[in-house]
């Protein structure tokens, strides 16, 4: 029987690579953008309501697998749903990766909540520790790219960080290219850096290359230290 893990997985390979609704409504009656500094995720979401229910929810942005399969599932299940059904569902599920008490929900939401179940394998903020991560975060600034006289996390390169309270931590990373004459070497250095952090336990660092790295992704300050702006 597959595991809470694997479905995760799978989940956010399909969604990942084959989204859905990752287009842009044309008038939507309302829209919000989120970004996340720290690994460059960008998403913008559209509704167009037709009273008090969703006619219509899409997407669109670039960023991590896990960004774009939750944006994906997301407006897969919020799709003719009302206001308050959405609400519903958005504390239950808030309330499961948070470790919060769960709300009861209606029986007509509970298998939208059980496809959004995988997705509590993404993080428990309840399971982080804050004060650690900044801690890594300033030790992953002392890390540079050897051709740019810019620290990875300025550069995009960071895609994903996780400390938990045990101490470990979970980096997700990518280089300016494929190419990168350092694509064996870098990763063991950001790790080395981590370890230096006094309460962590353990680290592990993953190169990835999708989503690709662009320029975009960098940080005000790093484009004003190479003259790009």
């Amino acid at each position: 029987m597959m595991d809470l893990r694997e479905l995760y997985q799978d989940i956010i390979l399909d969604h990942g690579h084959h989204p859905r609704n990752k287009r842009a409504i044309e008038h939507p009656s309302h829209f919000a953008h989120g970004n996340n500094p720290l690994c460059g995720d960008k998403v913008t979401i559209y509704l167009k309501m037709d009273g008090e229910r969703i006619a219509d929810v899409s997407f669109e942005g670039r960023g991590c697998a896990i960004s774009t399969a939750a944006a994906s599932l997301m407006t897969e299940i919020l799709k003719d749903k009302t206001i308050a059904e959405a609400d519903a569902l958005f504390r239950a599920f808030h309330a499961k990766v948070t470790g919060g008490a769960e709300p009861e929900t209606a029986a007509a939401l509970e298998d939208d909540l059980d496809r959004l179940e995988p997705l509590t394998g993404v993080k428990a903020e309840g399971d982080k520790d804050s004060a650690l991560e900044a801690q890594v975060l300033e030790a992953l600034k002392t890390v540079r790219d050897p051709e740019l006289p810019v620290n990875l996390v300025d550069l995009g390169l960071i895609y994903e960080l996780v400390v938990q309270r045990d101490g470990t931590v979970y980096v997700e990373m990518t280089l300016t290219a494929p190419s990168c004459p350092v694509a064996g070497s870098l990763p063991g250095e950001v790790e080395k850096a981590i370890r230096t952090v006094p309460g962590v336990t353990d680290a592990r660092v993953k190169l990835v290359w999708t989503p690709p790295w662009t320029r975009d992704r960098m940080s005000e300050e790093a484009k004003l230290e190479l003259g790009l702006l």
